[in-house]
Order: structure tokens, then sequence, then C-alpha cells
């Protein structure tokens, strides 16, 4: 066996889905656990795939096994019908090269099998299995990535390469972990009740208004009358800190402006101006950047946690300098994402 094929089989064993390597004969020289049902030693491997398969023939199984090797490039496909006894599985099948390290030649090829729905008889609507297939796809691929690089940073003599393999695990994690933190907000949108914006942004004026005691502030609001009610509970925090902001930037008094309408784009824009004495020009760009700040208790939180919210809905958020006085922060968020 060549040694890519041998450092391939070494890292199978951590990959969550099933996969096998084939020879130029196309006979199986390794698999993992989750192939063994797959494997038939007394077969070739187009044999094999074509009785699991049956609505592909064997010589074209046999020319997707030869072709990835002889192209060198891997081959995608999907759905396939795929049955082991009497379950049946919608499976995406890539076959792709493996190239000897020592000499750069293709001897071997890997073949790995993905779930992409499992029959059955499920009480999930088509939409919940849609979504749920979506949510594996996404968390599984940084995940195989992370545990592929792991297994080949073990794998390694090179301590100098062994730490590109971690490194390139620890990029796969975190990008899984960014998966799973979308995740979580996209079920607490799904889980939110739907709510007027007229509602949500009075909540957070009447919520710092109860910390206030500074000089006396008046709020005035103008809202479009065809808003629509929205699922988008970050909405709050968003407000909150943006509002306390321009409390802030009036501690001796002023006025509070909030518009909210709906442009034409598909977009809610809720525009929120104070008559403070605005944004110093050399820090403008700036102000969004986690842990800068100007005031003296100030975490330099706030504006970056609600830029990160904002554009988790696909929205925009800006702030700008008003003529005479004042800045206005202007939030967009597109209507598909929050109703």
């Amino acid at each position: 066996m060549s040694g890519g094929a041998a450092q391939v089989l070494y890292v199978l064993d951590s990959l969550p889905l099933a996969a096998l390597v084939y020879d130029q004969d196309l006979h199986c020289v390794g698999y993992n656990g989750k192939a063994q049902m797959l494997v038939r030693p007394d077969r070739p491997v187009h044999d094999t795939l074509h009785m699991h398969a049956p609505d592909i023939d064997a010589s074209t199984w046999a020319g997707y096994l030869h072709s990835a090797m002889t192209r060198s490039r891997p081959i995608t496909l999907q759905p396939v019908a795929f049955y082991t006894g009497q379950v049946k599985a919608m499976l995406r099948i890539t076959i792709s090269p493996i190239r000897d390290e020592s000499d750069g030649i293709v001897r071997t090829g890997l073949v790995t099998f993905e779930d992409l729905y499992l029959g059955g008889g499920s009480d999930a609507s088509g939409s919940e299995q849609s979504w749920l297939l979506q949510l594996a796809h996404r968390i599984n691929g940084p995940l195989d990535g992370a545990l592929r690089s792991l297994s080949l940073a073990l794998a390694h003599q090179d301590p100098a390469k062994a730490i590109d393999h971690i490194k390139a695990s620890r990029k796969a994690l975190l990008a899984a972990r960014t998966c799973v933190r979308q995740v979580l907000e996209q079920a607490r949108y799904r889980l939110a009740p739907a709510v007027s914006v007229q509602g949500l942004i009075e909540q957070a004026i009447d919520a710092v208004r109860a910390q206030w005691d500074g000089g006396p502030i008046e709020v005035q609001t103008c809202f479009a009358d065809d808003l629509p009610k929205v699922r988008c509970p970050a909405l709050v925090q968003v407000m909150c800190n943006i509002v306390t902001n321009s409390f802030q930037a009036m501690a001796g008094g002023g006025t509070l402006s909030i518009r909210a309408r709906i442009d034409r784009d598909g977009y809610l824009r809720i525009s929120i101006s104070d008559t403070g004495p605005g944004i110093d020009p050399q820090w403008m760009d700036r102000i969004f950047e986690p842990f800068f700040t100007t005031k003296l208790d100030g975490t330099g939180l706030g504006l970056a946690i609600c830029k990160d919210m904002v554009e988790q809905y696909g929205g925009t958020i800006e702030i700008q300098n008003l003529s005479g006085a004042g800045a206005m922060v202007t939030i967009r968020l597109p209507l598909t994402r929050i109703t």
C-alpha cells in the first residue's frame, strides 16, 4: 500500500462518515468501521457499490473509480439511493484520488459516503427535516476538518507540520463554534413570538429610562403604519445599547428621536438621533471596534455587540454626525430574516 493511502487509513477512523480506500485494480485495501457493511473482500469495489446502489450499473461505477484516479480530481455523486439490508438512505458519494507523498503519483482512491437523508417514516415535516439536515452538515463540515487535521498531526513525525495541522484544526473548531452560535440564534428566532417593532423599541426605551438619573430627556418617536411584527429578540438589546449611549451623550438633557419605516428594498430601517455633542471625527472609524471607548467607565463593547447582532441577521448599522449637533445611528434589517 502507498504511503499516502496508509496515512489516509490512519485518518479514516476519525471520520464521522463511511469511507474506504481502493487500489488500481479496484479492490478495497482499507476501510473504517462505518464502512464495514459496505465492503465485500471477495468482490471488487464497483461490484459492491452496484449491489448497494443498483440504480447505477457496475461498469459505470468502475468508470467513476478509474476516472477519479486517472484525472486526479474528485467526483461527487448526489443523491444516490443506497441500500443496506432493508434500510434505504440517500447518500452523497465522493470518489477522490490519493497521491503518494513520496512521488506524487496516484495509486489509490478514496470513496466516502455521507447521509443526505435517512428514510423510514419520520414524524418530522419536510421543512424540519431540511433544516435539521442543513444544521448537521454545517456543523459536521468543520468538525470533520478538525478531526482530520488532528489525526494528521498525530501521524506526522515532523513537529512543524504537526503544528500546522493543529492550527488548521483550531480554525475548523472555531468555525464550528460560530456555526453553533448561529444555530442557537436561529433557534431563538424560531421560538421567539412575533411582536411589533414599536413594542420592542418602547421596551428598550423604558428599560433605559428606568435607570437614568441624568437630566430630562424628551423622547420623540415616529413609526410607519405598515411596520410588520418581527421575530428579532436581539433588537431589544441593540436598542438598549444605542439608547443608553444617546442618553449618556445628553447628560444634561436633550431630545432623542427614533423613526422606523420599511425601505423599498424590503429592509426595516430604524434611525436613532440625539442632540448631544456628536462624535469626534478622529474616532469615527473606530467606533465599532471591540473595547474602544472614550468614556472613563466604559467597556467599549456596547456598539461592537450591536454590530455583531445586527450582522447576524444580515443587516447593517451605521453612525454619523448630524449637521449642527448630535449623532444618528441607522439600523437596517432584512424583513426576510426577521419576519
